[in-house]
């Protein structure tokens, strides 16, 4: 069974809303009662993308759930290219995943935290945007099967499925399945 998961824009912006419900009451601006202040105000105060790290998790374990539940045994084709806003993929992100098998990160990601891909024991393919300026230590570890990585841009090269920085001095990910 081969499943693909796409995450619509609607659906993340729709997740954004419900990140700020949860957490509104922590937000003391000046003008307005502790937890009153209006979403657009926090996000005018904050910043756009104070609620999209939370946003993310919602919507990828929502989307991982559901297509677990709705089939066992499926492989997992995300494809995040229509997320905007997102900037990091947080640690754990999508560790521990036996159905990931391929992902395409959506561009304006600048880091990829470590352990975000841990033991994703089927995950072959990646494909990684250029707005990626780093990607933390462990980001692919125990990934034996992810023999395709593909980076566009001028941040990191790939040589032997490895990950090196772009003046190839240091290594920064070697999963298992390289060799």
């Amino acid at each position: 069974v081969k499943l693909e998961i796409t995450v619509e824009a609607q659906k993340f912006e729709e997740s954004i809303k419900t990140v700020f419900n949860k957490n509104a009451k922590y937000f003391n601006i000046p003008g307005f009662r502790k937890g009153k202040a209006p979403y657009h105000i926090v996000e005018k105060t904050y910043g756009a993308q104070i609620f999209y790290e939370d946003a993310f998790n919602e919507i990828a374990g929502e989307a991982y759930e559901n297509a677990l539940k709705e089939n066992n045994n499926a492989q997992i084709f995300l494809d995040l290219s229509g997320v905007s806003g997102l900037t990091v993929i947080p640690q754990e992100a999508f560790a521990y995943n036996s159905s990931l098998v391929e992902i395409t990160l959506p561009d304006g990601i600048t880091t990829i935290e470590s352990w975000c891909f841990g033991l994703c024991g089927n995950l072959q393919s990646i494909t990684i945007p250029s707005s990626v300026e780093r990607i933390q230590n462990c980001a692919f570890i125990y990934c034996q099967n992810l023999t395709d990585i593909s980076i566009s841009g001028y941040n990191f090269i790939v040589e032997n499925n490895a990950i090196y920085t772009a003046d190839e001095t240091t290594l920064v990910a070697y999963p298992s399945a390289s060799g």
